[in-house]
């Protein structure tokens, strides 16, 4: 009995060894490369589209530029780099930029990272065959408080369209400098 438990845990550290030594390296370095350059075109092809929209037609008439640009943005981007990408948020407004756990214990983590004053920085983890990273986005520009501000930033008319959109919206009473949430991308590895 003891020669087949110890013949069983040889077994299975052997196969132990063998599963690591054939497991995918990952150029970490090449990933986050990578990372930084997609989230960046979505980020600047995001804001830019949204800027001038709020610009020449108001915060009101601008709320299908999130809810319709983005998503087409990020399919972009996607098939473009073979990889999954999405915005993330504690207090998200589209039910689909609702974190999973390993978002969300990223989006905590620097939540509390802020509030001890420590700055945020990208998050990357290799977790079931995939390359996970996350950008965070923290509230920067007094344009954003127009649709994620507080009572007094937000005027009635867009108020109501945003309510009108997405009726269990949470993201508002955001504050500048606040973490809005994140730019999540997976790679497949």
């Amino acid at each position: 009995m003891k020669f087949e438990y110890f013949s069983t845990l040889a077994r299975v550290f052997f196969l132990s060894l063998v599963f690591l030594s054939c497991a995918p390296k990952v150029d970490e370095n090449l990933y986050l490369t990578k990372t930084h350059s997609v989230v960046s075109v979505f980020k600047n092809e995001l804001q830019s589209n949204l800027l001038k929209a709020v610009q020449e037609r108001g915060a009101e008439n601008s709320i299908e530029v999130c809810s319709e640009l983005s998503p087409k943005i990020e399919a972009k981007i996607a098939s473009e780099n073979n990889l999954q990408i999405r915005r993330v948020s504690e207090k998200f407004r589209n039910p689909n930029h609702e974190p999973d756990a390993w978002e969300k214990k990223v989006l905590q983590k620097w939540t509390e990272d802020l509030k001890n004053g420590k700055k945020l920085a990208v998050y990357s983890e290799i977790q079931n065959a995939e390359y996970r990273v996350m950008n965070p986005i923290v509230l920067e520009n007094p344009n954003c408080l127009q649709c994620h501000g507080g009572f007094g930033d937000i005027k009635p008319g867009t108020l109501k369209k945003i309510q009108d959109k997405y009726p269990k919206d949470k993201a508002q009473d955001y504050k500048l400098g606040e973490l809005r949430g994140a730019f999540s991308s997976r790679w497949k590895i």
